[in-house]
């Protein structure tokens, strides 16, 4: 895809987080359920796991707006296929539609159809929501050679979209997945507070100090690899102070050891581009964990917050993606999980 058409993939998505920041919701502190009182996770159809970077937050947006409680979500044929649309040959004026060219020349084109006539797959009129998939390639840098001066091979990545429908925009969807949203189910699932701590424990194991040195602060310095909080009896709810950790355990992610991300090994200065952008991170990724230990996190929901991300987002159309490609890597981090595949991740 040419830079230009990658450039109006960063568009749409950032057209779609600043409609929903203007309305007043923060995407990224989305308060996911699973009792059908709000957004579920959004879950795909076709491999019954969870989405993943900036597509969690297109999903659960357009779930909000329209009232959707059921969490998978999957493309017009997944859908049809599972409400038991089959295939069968195109007609026109009493005669199969045949290919006219490529290799199925001369076969029939095929559509989804229901076998017995009743309504079945996405309803006519229901509009599509768009996700974004990050795919993987490789390529060889002929300014760049090896020592037998060969081009060295490396890795890149190029953005697509494509369009997908809730299982609330479809007739004869099986009952399995209109039911309320389950727990994020790509690793182990996490139940309450006492998941929090065993998340936390298991990631500070092999990880940062947690320092208690100044009560009034909490902050991640990278030379000493320390994160310091307040005492636990400092906080006026559970949800403050685990936000509040997680917020700074996901800075620790960028150290040069871990995840080496710029906003912690190139740290600027305090109200800088990159110091907002490695705040954004942090702050997504502290999002994403309470959302699998199910924790009611405490975030800056304020109109002066909504309005500095709203200005933000209007000058970087990509800063949003980046950042939760970056924070998806966080949270996979901490969670102790890896994908190689990077669906709605991009840096």
């Amino acid at each position: 895809m040419s830079a230009g058409g990658q450039d109006t993939i960063y568009q749409m998505v950032t057209d779609a987080l600043i409609a929903a920041l203007a309305k007043g919701t923060v995407p990224w502190h989305m308060p996911w359920k699973t009792d059908g009182t709000g957004p579920a996770y959004p879950m795909r159809l076709s491999s019954r796991t969870a989405y993943r970077g900036v597509n969690v937050w297109l999903l659960g947006v357009q779930a909000m707006a329209m009232g959707y409680t059921s969490p998978w979500w999957g493309t017009y044929d997944q859908i049809a296929k599972l409400c038991g649309m089959v295939e069968a040959p195109m007609m026109r004026d009493g005669k199969p539609v045949l290919y006219k060219t490529g290799k199925l020349k001369g076969k029939p084109r095929m559509h989804l159809v229901s076998p017995d006539g009743t309504d079945r797959g996405v309803r006519k009129g229901e509009e599509s929501t768009t996700v974004i998939l990050n795919r993987r390639f490789t390529w060889e840098d002929k300014n760049d050679l090896d020592d037998k001066g060969k081009p060295k091979r490396k890795v890149g990545y190029t953005l697509r979209y494509y369009q997908v429908f809730n299982a609330d925009q479809a007739e004869g969807m099986p009952e399995r997945y209109l039911a309320p949203g389950e727990p994020v189910t790509d690793a182990e699932p996490f139940q309450g507070i006492e998941a929090a701590d065993k998340l936390i424990a298991g990631y500070l194991a092999n990880g940062p100090q947690i320092t208690h040195s100044d009560p009034r602060r909490a902050f991640y310095r990278s030379g000493p690899d320390q994160i310091n909080v307040p005492p636990d009896e400092a906080f006026d709810s559970p949800g403050e102070r685990y936000s509040t950790w997680l917020h700074e355990i996901a800075h620790s992610t960028g150290h040069p050891d871990r995840l080496n991300r710029k906003g912690i090994t190139e740290f600027d200065h305090f109200g800088s581009g990159q110091y907002a952008q490695e705040e954004l991170v942090a702050e997504i990724t502290c999002a994403m964990l309470c959302a699998v230990t199910e924790i009611d996190g405490v975030f800056d929901n304020s109109a002066s917050y909504i309005a500095g991300w709203l200005r933000k987002l209007r000058g970087d159309n990509k800063v949003v993606v980046h950042a939760a490609g970056q924070a998806q890597r966080a949270a996979d981090l901490v969670r102790g999980i890896t994908y190689e595949d990077e669906e709605g991740n991009n840096e």
